[in-house]
């Protein structure tokens, strides 16, 4: 979704909406249809509906529910910080499958780092997400070598 400055704004107390440009050109609109891909593919918990316009995105959401993940922040700012963590890497290179990979292997690595290191099925899911991404780069012949 690149690295590129995204206004988000309220709407009302169960909505977020998250722009991208406010004038019409077609590079935020593929930044708006990669982070609506990302986010069907790798939803937040509590967030009910995605609705993408030409150059903004709309996340309507259950209060309660983020309020319980969000540990004292506001929903607002807890989702703000979602939204910015995800906008924030540069990954306009790489398909939608291999930033959700990579997004799950990070998750992977922080619950060895910050749990059991011996919990086995975190490292099976990782090998799992890495063979994922083989598998597609083999199927496409997207192999950057060669």
């Amino acid at each position: 979704m690149g690295s590129s400055a995204i206004q988000i704004y309220e709407l009302g107390d169960q909505a977020l909406t998250i722009e991208w440009s406010s004038t019409i050109y077609e590079a935020a609109n593929q930044k708006v249809m990669r982070a609506f891909r990302y986010w069907q593919k790798n939803p937040i918990v509590g967030v009910t509906d995605i609705i993408p316009a030409y150059s903004s995105l709309t996340l309507v959401y259950d209060a309660a529910i983020i309020q319980q993940q969000s540990r004292g922040l506001s929903p607002t700012t807890w989702l703000s910080q979602q939204i910015n963590s995800v906008n924030a890497s540069n990954h306009e290179h790489m398909t939608d499958d291999q930033v959700i990979a990579l997004d799950m292997i990070c998750n992977k690595m922080a619950r060895i780092v910050n749990g059991d290191p011996s919990y086995i099925d975190n490292w099976h899911d990782i090998s799992g997400y890495a063979t994922l991404v083989e598998q597609e780069l083999n199927t496409t012949n997207r192999d950057g070598e060669g």
